[in-house]
């Protein structure tokens, strides 16, 4: 089975506090590249485990090439991962 790309930019969740704002857009360069905006001591404590999960959410999906942009408010794993599923179906995955 051949891997999915993001065409298209799309976004979904908020700013608010415990909840996650993400975004999904094509990337040129292939593959999945993730950048997570949060607090220096939330990305310091969490930010690997928020990629990985990223990571894994993508795959499970079957998504081979996006960017991936994270503003973390404190959200859960269970709400990245939803915001995330969201994203990108809305951006047509």
């Amino acid at each position: 089975m051949m891997a999915d790309e993001i065409l298209t930019f799309a976004q979904a969740g908020s700013e608010n506090k415990g909840d996650a704002l993400v975004s999904v857009s094509p990337n040129p360069d292939g593959g999945i590249q993730i950048s997570i905006a949060a607090k220096a001591i939330i990305r310091q404590q969490f930010g690997e485990h928020i990629e990985n999960l990223l990571h894994r959410a993508a795959a499970e999906k079957g998504i081979g090439s996006a960017r991936i942009e994270v503003k973390d408010c404190g959200a859960l794993d269970y709400v990245i991962r939803a915001r995330l599923f969201c994203a990108m179906r809305r951006s047509g995955v």
